[in-house]
């Protein structure tokens, strides 16, 4: 089998690209195989960040069952994006 984590020349994964186009099927998969559905692109984006900036409502829920949300504003505060 292959790496479910392998970046491209660009330096995104496969779920990297799901995100990207909206493709839940495909995330549901590679997480199935292990990918890592948080894993950072070499330029420091994540699935979900390509998610939220393509429009991808269905795609951002599903990541949000399968990783961790909690994050840390400028100001050291933990955030919870089910708030949002």
């Amino acid at each position: 089998g292959g790496d479910a984590n392998h970046k491209t020349s660009d330096g995104v994964t496969a779920a990297h690209e799901a995100a990207r186009t909206g493709r839940v099927d495909c995330l549901e998969m590679l997480h199935e195989f292990g990918a890592n559905l948080d894993i950072e692109s070499d330029n420091g984006n994540r699935p979900s960040h390509y998610a939220a900036k393509y429009g991808h409502e269905a795609v951002l829920r599903f990541l949000y069952k399968k990783v961790d949300f909690h994050v840390r504003s400028g100001a050291g505060s933990c955030l919870d994006l089910r708030d949002c």
